[in-house]
């Protein structure tokens, strides 16, 4: 996932900055342990797998997005679609 190296010494972090440490500290909870142990998905989808799709949720959430619509303006991010090991989002009506 977020394979990035970085380093943090200053007090203001941006959403978009935050991101690989948000993807790093949610890597070393083994978050996608958690929801494949607790979720049962009935319906498979095959843009992105579960986890993927939760883990766009969560760092649009942190990136300050309140509506599963605003995430067409991020779908071809480097940084979000980096961390999250895909081309670009599937459109916001798959979500």
């Amino acid at each position: 996932m977020a394979s990035t190296p970085f380093d943090f010494g200053a007090k203001n972090l941006t959403p978009y900055g935050g991101l690989f440490p948000v993807a790093t500290m949610l890597e070393k909870l083994d978050f996608k342990k958690l929801i494949e142990e607790t979720l049962t998905i009935h319906r498979l989808p095959r843009a992105m797998s579960i986890y993927q799709f939760l883990m766009v949720m969560v760092l649009a959430i942190y990136i300050g997005f309140s509506h599963l619509n605003h995430l067409r303006f991020v779908a071809q991010d480097p940084i979000l679609t980096g961390i999250l090991q895909v081309a670009k989002l599937p459109p916001q009506c798959t979500f």
